[in-house]
């Protein structure tokens, strides 16, 4: 095995973190004409920023990594849809005045370092087995904001994308079915 810190692919990793935001702060610009703010929609906004980052670079090591058609479509189609959505989110974290997290979490990482170095016959099976429980997640979190969030631009963006975390679920989900019935082998 390589040693983590020279694999080629961590290193695009590093690089393509660093060039989806990763330099830290943005500037404040206040929260006018969108409701009140607190800690908890302050906290989906990062989690949101982190989930996305974790999401475009997930979708970058499919790519990289696998051979299988079905999983690279429903890699690239994810990929682009959390690229707009990492778009979308810093802007809200603008008009928010909140700062953007400069990296992933530590639990994000580690998903990510896991999957770059899964021996290539078990690396389709646990990436769609990791997108199902992900997306999962995201939905029960876009639910929250959607549901006790007290701004109205977070909780505007949490309906606006509660539709794309469903439709990936579903992809996922099929992804996962399509493998254990022989695909990809």
């Amino acid at each position: 095995m390589r040693n983590r810190s020279t694999h080629p692919i961590m290193g695009g990793i590093v690089a393509l973190l660093l060039l989806l935001g990763g330099t830290g702060a943005m500037a404040a610009a206040g929260t006018a004409g969108h409701g009140s703010s607190d800690s908890k929609d302050t906290d989906y906004v990062h989690m949101t920023i982190e989930g996305a980052r974790y999401e475009v670079v997930a979708m970058q090591i499919a790519l990289a990594r696998s051979s299988c058609h079905e999983l690279r479509v429903a890699a690239a189609r994810i990929g682009l849809d959390h690229r707009a959505e990492l778009h979308d989110v810093l802007d809200l974290a603008h008009s928010l005045g909140v700062s953007s997290p400069s990296w992933v979490t530590h639990e994000q990482a580690d998903m990510l370092s896991h999957l770059v170095y899964l021996a290539p016959s078990q690396f389709a099976g646990e990436f769609a087995r990791m997108g199902v429980e992900d997306h999962q997640k995201d939905i029960q979190d876009q639910q929250h904001e959607i549901d006790e969030g007290h701004n109205a631009a977070a909780r505007a963006f949490a309906q606006r994308y509660l539709p794309t975390y469903k439709r990936h679920l579903a992809m996922m989900r099929a992804l996962a079915a399509e493998l254990s019935h022989g695909a990809c082998r």
